[in-house]
């Protein structure tokens, strides 16, 4: 199941999409008429003060969510949630996303430490 979202931004981002709906990655952020922000999503549940992702809207949980097709965000390069908590995706994860565009699903693995999830993008896998 999907869960890599690219959804459009009116901030600015450093990803975007230029002819053909290919990303491309600046080195500055800039406020692109096609800026994009990635989310990354898992199937933990979705409690109060998370975010998550539902019908490629990103909200901001007031109490315990139970749609299935909801989906918790854990990584992001969205700075408004990265202020608010959810963990920065790094450089090397945003330049592998632009080399490998058609991929819609990673493997992450969650961890005891001060950044809980890696992302084991170098061995992605599609269903």
């Amino acid at each position: 199941m999907r869960n890599i979202f690219i959804l459009p931004t009116s901030n600015i981002s450093r990803l975007h999409t230029y002819s053909y709906n290919r990303l491309a990655l600046s080195s500055l952020a800039l406020s692109w008429n096609e800026a994009k922000h990635v989310y990354v999503t898992s199937d933990e549940p979705i409690v109060k003060g998370d975010y998550y992702v539902h019908d490629d809207i990103v909200r901001k949980a007031g109490y315990e969510i139970s749609i299935d097709t909801a989906k918790k965000i854990v990584l992001t390069s969205d700075p408004t949630l990265v202020k608010d908590g959810v963990q920065e995706t790094d450089n090397e994860f945003l330049e592998w996303l632009v080399d490998n565009q058609l991929s819609y699903q990673i493997k992450i693995e969650r961890l005891e430490t001060n950044r809980p999830y890696l992302i084991n993008f170098k061995e992605r896998y599609l269903e």
